[in-house]
């Protein structure tokens, strides 16, 4: 099975609800977004989007928001749900793989659980490139991802666990403008510890 299929099965088959990494509650990740200061005319990629409330709250400040996921399935379910959105475009694609041009100065680059499940050192590498080529100059990156002492494994698939140093490590030209760590609690009751870091691109 393609990670593409995995990722459609998935889907195709649960609700929101049962989806391990699903936040009901926003109030972790709007802490991080309020520091970016996001506002009309502003530009944001949400990678990996699935079927993330986020996009509710990027559209209501009035940025251009573009939504990024590997999932067929995922990306049409939210082009029934926000028919006719204007402030909304779809990359339907892997983030790993080279970006198209409409993916680029972006005011801020958000991901949520996406970064870990790139294993593959090459495609990691790239996946840092792709980020820091579409963010633009004074731009943010938002990573959420599994901490040194998380999960070994999620949704079937092995990940790639973040310390904070490794990150800064493979963003050079961006600053840490925050970090720290959370507990997540999935919708079924279990605990995922997360490393939450977010990164300015340097003007100079």
């Amino acid at each position: 099975m393609s990670t593409s299929a995995h990722w459609d099965a998935i889907y195709a088959s649960k609700s929101d609800g049962e989806l391990g990494w699903y936040e009901a509650d926003l109030t972790y990740s709007l802490r991080y977004l309020g520091q970016v200061g996001l506002g009309a005319g502003d530009r944001a990629l949400v990678v990996g989007v699935g079927r993330s409330k986020i996009i509710d709250h990027l559209l209501a400040t009035g940025a251009q928001v573009t939504v990024n996921d590997l999932s067929p399935v995922a990306i049409g379910r939210l082009k029934d749900a926000y028919r006719g959105q204007v402030n909304l475009d779809y990359v339907c694609g892997d983030i790993a793989e080279p970006l198209p041009p409409s993916v680029m100065a972006m005011d801020l680059w958000f991901d949520r659980a996406v970064l870990h499940f790139l294993t593959d050192e090459a495609r990691i590498q790239a996946y840092f490139v792709n980020c820091s080529r579409a963010v633009k100059p004074g731009g943010h990156a938002l990573f959420c991802e599994f901490s040194r002492t998380g999960a070994e494994r999620c949704a079937g698939l092995p990940v790639h666990r973040y310390d904070r140093s490794e990150l800064e490590s493979r963003l050079p030209g961006f600053t840490v403008m925050a970090c720290d760590f959370s507990d997540f609690i999935t919708p079924s009751g279990a605990k995922r510890p997360y490393i939450n870091c977010l990164f300015r691109k340097n003007i100079d």
